[in-house]
């Protein structure tokens, strides 16, 4: 009798842990799925590079991050770094790397979940090299900037962190400003004064009827 109870104890505490496990397996199974490191596939796309010239303003150029993965991203860190130079002068280059002016992925209250197909834009200043010796060359030569652009993701929580990079490159082209040949000043001296001296002209008229 004794044997025959502790047979039974047995078999009800093995169908309890089969039952168990055969309940709790897809919560353990849902919380797995929330701790595993998620692939994440997305996109860096440069935008038009803006002409610069020597000496002249800075200009604008954009950056679009976009999420093509299945789960939510935001973005953590971006980075930017100059890689070759080129062109016909080397030395017509950028003054630095490309500054951040405004960032939609990470604005001022922390990053942005980006689903599936979502978009968002950080944009540079882009400051040409300062004034150098005068040219007259022609055409015009110009010098090119490689620019790495580096852009850091992870999982939206609760999933792991894990840092996903991806890299876009652009060519920045600094042109310079040609000093005119004493030819084209003359030419701009002499339409200069004709156009005053029809201005006076004109406005003796008018005085005059």
């Amino acid at each position: 009798m004794f044997g025959r109870g502790k047979l039974v104890t047995s078999s009800l505490r093995a169908a309890a842990l089969v039952a168990g496990a055969v309940i709790f397996a897809p919560f353990f199974a849902f919380a797995d799925s929330l701790l595993a490191p998620a692939a994440i596939t997305f996109t860096v796309t440069p935008g038009a590079t803006p002409l610069l010239f020597e000496g002249g303003a800075a200009g604008v150029f954009v950056l679009t991050v976009e999420n093509i993965s299945p789960v939510p991203i935001q973005v953590v860190s971006v980075n930017r770094v100059i890689t070759a130079l080129g062109g016909l002068d080397s030395s017509d280059t950028l003054a630095e790397a490309p500054s951040v002016t405004a960032d939609a992925c990470r604005p001022a209250t922390g990053p942005i979940v980006l689903a599936n197909g979502d978009k968002c834009t950080i944009t540079f200043a882009v400051k040409p090299v300062g004034n150098g010796p005068p040219e007259t060359e022609v055409p015009v030569d110009f010098g090119l900037t490689q620019v790495e652009f580096t852009v850091g993701t992870i999982p939206a929580p609760p999933l792991i962190p894990t840092v996903t990079s991806r890299s876009a490159l652009a060519d920045f082209r600094v042109e310079d400003v040609p000093v005119p040949e004493p030819a084209t000043l003359f030419l701009l001296a002499t339409g200069a004064l004709c156009l005053t001296t029809f201005a006076r002209l004109r406005r003796g008229n008018v005085e005059t009827t």
